[in-house]
């Protein structure tokens, strides 16, 4: 999803510090949730110490993370854009993705959401995703607004109605622009950014004499 959703190979390439959170499950992601709503009381944007919180880091322990979801240095992230975020490079199913982050704009919960609404659903995830993926370049308002109005269309739903979960799900598994953004995430990521001057290292790795490898010596 985004100017390279359609031709994203591979999995997601993140810095080393997200890579805890690619092996949260379904209920890790829902106690992130419930913190959000009863901790935080729901509340859009989080300061560092609510943002430590969130993700139940010490304080200062998240700073890095911090900066790294706020691109516009005003001090502050977008909760819902950290949790969509989160719930991508989780190792739940797609389904369970698509439910989560569903459910963050389900405010009415009826199931169903307006094409605004669904226009910032996705534009929120490819945002959170563009800051943990440097690969991804976040779309544009209008393409993501196109984007929307075609799911309603696929469900020959006017835009001026709701168009519900059942509708919604079939057009995140069959778009390809959108499973392809999907794809991209699912399995979590096995990959790191290794910063710049450091090398990658196994240390379970057991060379043999036909091994090649870099001496530190």
């Amino acid at each position: 999803m985004g100017a390279r959703g359609s031709s994203l190979v591979g999995k997601a390439v993140v810095h080393e510090k997200l890579m805890p959170f690619t092996s949260y499950g379904k209920k890790d992601i829902l106690e992130m949730r419930l913190r959000h709503l009863h901790d935080l009381g729901g509340r859009f944007a989080l300061g560092r110490r609510q943002f430590a919180s969130l993700l139940q880091e010490g304080e200062g322990e998240g700073d890095s993370l911090h900066i790294l979801f706020d691109t516009d240095k005003n001090g502050l992230v977008d909760a819902f854009e950290v949790i969509a975020a989160l719930t991508m490079l989780s190792a739940m199913t797609i389904k369970d993705k698509i439910d989560i982050i569903h459910s963050l704009y389900d405010f009415n919960g009826t199931g169903s959401i307006t094409v605004d609404e669904l226009t910032i659903l996705l534009r929120t995830v490819a945002s959170g995703a563009g800051k943990m993926d440097k690969g991804i370049t976040a779309p544009s308002t209008r393409e993501v607004e196109e984007l929307a109005k075609w799911a309603f269309r696929k469900a020959q739903i006017d835009s001026d109605a709701e168009i519900n979960k059942s509708d919604l799900d079939d057009f995140c598994m069959t778009n390809p622009t959108v499973r392809t953004f999907l794809d991209y995430w699912t399995g979590a990521s096995n990959q790191v950014v290794i910063p710049r001057g450091e090398l990658w290292s196994d240390p379970g790795f057991k060379p043999n004499g036909s091994s090649l490898y870099f001496s530190l010596t």
